[in-house]
């Protein structure tokens, strides 16, 4: 749709509504005026106490905290947005505002990445006519999250597709690091998983259904002679040193027809509530770090989702990031896309040689780049890009 045919549209429907209110000015605007009374009985006054903390449960300080209110409206407005710095505890507050619903739209400090996933909650109704309503305590803040960047960001490999998906019985073997085309380029006759992952990979997949009790279990065992598992609640930035597991098991819950029958068809809260955990995934946001291969490299799996409605498969999704050269740093470097022609290559040919690949100089890497390259905005969203410098 063009541009000049937008406006045309939004012209009409701006001519249509203004004919229409137009025929009883009077009314129209004393009803709007009622309505508009009638919402802001309901709005509170907001008083917010939060409180900013990082992975490691230290209060982050001088953190800016976006706050979006929204007020009584009868057409769709804007919110306001408010702001509060954290004090040396990591607190905030607001207080003497007026409005409906509190919205923590975003946290901002340097050398720190928000973290809104493990929080509860974003938003707070402060309506009259609202159940249940915030109730704040300066004494129990409302605590946010952000995770502190470890000191010296690398590049890792990232997948945010990584899964496997399995029937009943099947064993599999997976790689982090994925090699099937630039393999048939060299091997156009040759059988990727037999020939080649079979004897360079990063973990054994085992999956079973029980099916009096219905239940999946799917089994990870690293490969390597040290190799591990090591599951946290929390992104590190570093892998832990030692404390690895040879495997790591994984049981879902398949609801069975009874069940179904008697939870999910229930107006009772209680028995719904009772379904979703039987069948919720247990492990969805945690972090599960492996150590793999010999010689050995690292790797990050944020676990994110466990799909097995019936007894035919199961899949589960996870986002992967690895750190090729062996290091346990697992603090991604935050380079533009065009750098991964300094650091792409060379891995994947190590590692199509069964080799763990040495690690270049990455900060002088970059500091080259920043030499013939400068960050201009990009008209089409504003945001900025990297781009080679003219001339």
């Amino acid at each position: 749709m063009t541009i000049q045919l937008k406006c045309l549209i939004s012209i009409c429907i701006v001519t249509i509504a203004t004919s229409v209110f137009s025929q009883d000015d009077d009314k129209i605007s004393d009803k709007m005026k009622e309505r508009l009374e009638e919402l802001k009985k309901q709005e509170g006054s907001m008083e917010f106490y939060g409180k900013v903390i990082d992975q490691y449960e230290k209060p982050v300080a001088e953190a800016k905290v976006f706050l979006s209110i929204q007020k009584a409206s009868i057409f769709p407005s804007a919110p306001e947005i408010l702001t509060s710095i954290t004090d040396e505890q990591g607190l905030f507050y607001i207080d003497n505002v007026k409005g409906g619903n509190l919205f923590v739209k975003n946290i901002e400090r340097a050398g720190y990445i928000v973290d809104f996933k493990q929080d509860i909650s974003r938003g707070f109704s402060y309506r009259k006519d609202y159940n249940p309503r915030h109730v704040p305590n300066k004494s129990t803040p409302v605590v946010f999250h952000m995770r502190k960047r470890g000191e010296n960001p690398t590049y890792l490999m990232t997948n945010r597709d990584f899964n496997v998906d399995m029937s009943s019985g099947e064993k599999l073997v997976r790689s982090f690091i994925d090699l099937r085309n630039d393999w048939k380029e060299k091997h156009e006759d040759g059988d990727y998983e037999k020939d080649f992952l079979s004897k360079h990979h990063d973990i054994k997949v085992s999956a079973t259904f029980d099916k009096e009790k219905s239940d999946w279990t799917v089994t990870f065992t690293a490969s390597g002679e040290n190799g591990g598992f090591v599951l946290d609640d929390k992104f590190l930035s570093e892998a832990p040193e030692d404390g690895y597991m040879k495997e790591f098991t994984i049981i879902q819950h398949v609801a069975t027809e009874k069940e179904r029958e008697e939870y999910n068809n229930s107006k009772d809260k209680d028995k719904w509530d009772k379904f979703q955990k039987l069948t919720e995934f247990k492990f969805k946001g945690k972090y599960l770090y492996v150590k793999s291969r010999n010689p050995a490299i690292y790797t990050r799996m944020e676990l994110t989702e466990a799909r097995a409605d019936d007894s035919e498969d199961i899949r589960i999704d996870a986002n992967t990031a690895t750190n090729p050269y062996g290091e346990r740093n697992l603090e991604e470097m935050d380079m533009p896309y065009g750098m991964g022609k300094y650091f792409y290559p060379q891995t994947i040919e190590a590692f199509l040689e069964g080799k763990r690949p040495i690690k270049p100089e990455v900060k002088k890497l970059w500091e080259e780049y920043k030499e013939t390259h400068e960050q201009v905005e990009n008209p089409e969203t504003g945001k900025l890009i990297w781009k080679k410098k003219k001339g």
